[in-house]
């Protein structure tokens, strides 16, 4: 039998930092977001994309191929994970994930 905290303290709760082009599909700047205890950034991208859908959930996940885009970018308490790879971070209560514009150039 599940006691009364028991289902709270298998969540963390962190909070989301929509930049850019993320804010304006958002309508949002910051969230707080629980996700399951042992939750990864790439979960985290999915929730994001299950809640808000649309043309957010095609700027997180490419259609094509129903994974991350790989040149998305993201911080995790102001570090930048430049790489797929790294989106397997599993994240804890009191992260600061933020969602940064695409870098142009050329």
């Amino acid at each position: 039998m599940m006691g009364l905290n028991e289902g709270k303290d298998s969540m963390v709760t962190i909070s989301v930092v929509f930049l850019g082009n993320y804010r304006l599909l958002t309508g949002q700047g910051r969230v707080e977001i629980q996700l399951p205890q042992g939750s990864s950034v790439n979960d985290l991208i999915a929730y994001l994309a299950d809640r808000y859908g649309g043309d957010l959930r095609d700027q997180l996940i490419d259609p094509g191929t129903g994974k991350v885009w790989s040149l998305m970018a993201l911080a995790v308490n102001g570090k930048i994970l430049n790489s797929v790879e790294k989106f397997s971070l599993i994240l804890k209560t009191g992260d600061e994930v933020l969602f940064l514009p695409p870098a142009l150039g050329g």
